[in-house]
């Protein structure tokens, strides 16, 4: 939570809108469903997500922590690593089809199973972040700290990729940051 006073910049508030707006269309879009089949959600979903549903996808990435706390994401709990991998490919798919949006990266990021894939999609992020930043009105200060903040992930980020991935990782990001536009 911001302290008072403290200025959140555009594109933590663009990716908070952009939650609420996917979480309001998931909504929407069970409006209609028999209670006897909301017990029966996640496979509803993923039926959702296989039929490339945006938001069945993206709602399926943000419950994955909820569904397995941290001590059943392991490599040897099968389903988590099959929910895990089921979401992660229906991300890919998303950016395959031209959906680069914040929420699909920022999920990816999050079922990551790898570090330099997690740094890959976190720097497209953060890229954005810095060009929002560059087009903001502020003080020094203030463009500073917010500059830093996002170094400081990136740098945070970066030190869990193997040195000999970092620039292939770069490359990919380029080739991404290219698709995405």
């Amino acid at each position: 939570m911001a302290k008072a006073g403290t200025q959140v910049s555009e594109s933590v508030l663009k990716m908070f809108a952009d939650q609420a707006q996917a979480d309001v269309d998931a909504r929407e879009s069970c409006a209609d469903v028999p209670a006897d089949d909301i017990a029966k959600w996640r496979e509803w979903m993923r039926q959702a997500a296989s039929a490339g549903d945006t938001s069945a996808r993206l709602q399926l990435a943000r419950t994955l922590a909820d569904a397995y706390p941290a001590e059943g994401r392991t490599d040897d709990n099968d389903n988590y690593l099959d929910d895990r991998d089921f979401v992660f490919d229906g991300l890919i798919e998303e950016i395959r089809v031209g959906n680069c949006s914040d929420s699909v990266l920022g999920g990816l990021v999050s079922v990551s199973a790898d570090d330099t894939d997690k740094y890959v999609f976190m720097t497209l992020l953060l890229n954005r972040g810095l060009a929002l930043l560059d087009g903001q009105t502020m003080d020094a200060d203030a463009y500073q700290r917010e500059r830093g903040a996002i170094e400081s992930a990136r740098c945070e980020v970066l030190g869990a990729v193997p040195p000999g991935e970092v620039a292939e990782a770069d490359e990919f990001v380029a080739e991404l940051d290219a698709i995405c536009r």
